[in-house]
């Protein structure tokens, strides 16, 4: 009996003594849950992501396809080289005049040495001066004239400028990006999946 007796008591101690190892608080954890949607309308073409996995802020979660966007980039960019290739090259343009002034001036100091050993007259070296005047109001004019065609030729990219832009936006946003460190519960969509806006892919 007394052997009896101390094996309960073995026993008892032993139950006492596993049961300090076992934890002393239950309770549940509390976890912040993100539905991410698609900002882009298409046909997603891979998900870097399987349910359970551990993911970095910033990662690549998908990809929807952005060969329309990139298409309408490259006609926007075309677009613009055909604007930028109406301006005129004002330098070549007023060359013609610049020489005409150069040989007038050349002129004006033959005449003015003709002048003082009296070999010509001073009416002779007044029309030189006069067409000299002439051609620097006409190289004037000719500047300003292609200058304000050139700048209303350019303004015409401006909106092409601003569309591309928008493109920018809509590509930047066929990425989608994981907005926090977080591990995926649940994903509701596949590749080869069309997709709309808002729609919730994980």
């Amino acid at each position: 009996m007394k052997r009896y007796a101390m094996f309960l008591a073995l026993l008892f101690i032993a139950a006492c003594s596993s049961q300090e190892k076992a934890a002393d608080a239950y309770g549940n954890f509390e976890a912040t849950e993100l539905m991410v949607s698609s900002e882009a309308n298409g046909k997603i073409q891979k998900m870097n992501f399987e349910e359970g996995c551990t993911v970095k802020s910033g990662d690549i979660l998908a990809v929807i396809d952005t060969v329309q966007l990139n298409l309408k980039k490259y006609q926007i960019d075309a677009s613009i080289e055909a604007v930028k290739s109406k301006t005129r090259d004002i330098q070549s343009q007023l060359d013609v005049l610049l020489e005409q002034k150069a040989n007038l001036e050349r002129e004006r100091k033959r005449f003015k040495r003709l002048v003082e050993d009296s070999a010509a007259t001073t009416k002779q070296l007044d029309d030189i001066d006069g067409q000299i005047s002439i051609v620097e109001k006409s190289i004037t004019a000719m500047r300003k004239s292609l200058s304000d065609a050139n700048n209303a030729v350019l303004s015409e990219i401006k909106p092409l400028d601003y569309q591309k832009k928008q493109l920018d936006d809509n590509l930047q946003k066929s990425y989608i990006l994981s907005p926090i460190d977080a591990t995926i519960l649940k994903k509701y969509a596949e590749p080869g999946e069309i997709v709309n806006f808002g729609k919730p892919l994980m």
